[in-house]
């Protein structure tokens, strides 16, 4: 029933992304996540819908666009314990979101800040494909759900000079 969307314009409000994906279904939450510190968007959200089939119609009417920029929604995976990614996901059962980053951030910065929770397998950091930029945000792999688990207990983590 939910979802994750990336590359979200700075200008993009809750209201403009809420009103986007009602065209799809019923939009039950809506949610645009800012910078605790400068409240301005961290160009990315989640959109929560009453009927979970809306979210596959979603992901099959690629590519999307809002306020000038190819956005990129995902399913959503719980984080909460014993709300894990159902059975036989492995991969996504050990992986979190990382959102906010610093454009200088490398894989390194984020391989040698998370090793503190536990053995990291992989780091992905998502780059446009038109300008070859990192857009501020990535996933960490981690070997275990005790490390996800333990990364995920803290809300905001200091990499690179910014809260992410």
């Amino acid at each position: 029933r939910k979802i994750f969307v990336g590359g979200l314009a700075i200008s993009t409000d809750s209201a403009g992304l809420q009103g986007y994906f009602e065209k799809y279904g019923e939009v039950t939450d809506c949610v645009l996540m800012t910078d605790p510190v400068t409240k301005r968007s961290r160009c990315f959200g989640f959109i929560t819908f009453r009927d979970p089939s809306v979210v596959q119609n979603v992901m099959d009417d690629k590519p999307h666009q809002l306020d000038g920029k190819m956005i990129d929604p995902k399913p959503a995976v719980p984080r909460g314990p014993g709300q894990g990614p159902p059975q036989g996901n492995q991969n996504n059962e050990f992986k979190i979101f990382v959102g906010g980053l610093a454009h200088s951030t490398s894989k390194q910065d984020l391989e040698d800040y998370f090793t503190a929770y536990g053995k990291v397998v992989s780091v992905n950091l998502m780059v446009d494909p038109q300008t070859q930029k990192m857009r501020g945000f990535g996933f960490v792999t981690f070997e275990s759900k005790d490390s996800v688990t333990k990364a995920a207990d803290e809300h905001y983590h200091q990499i690179n000079g910014k809260t992410v």
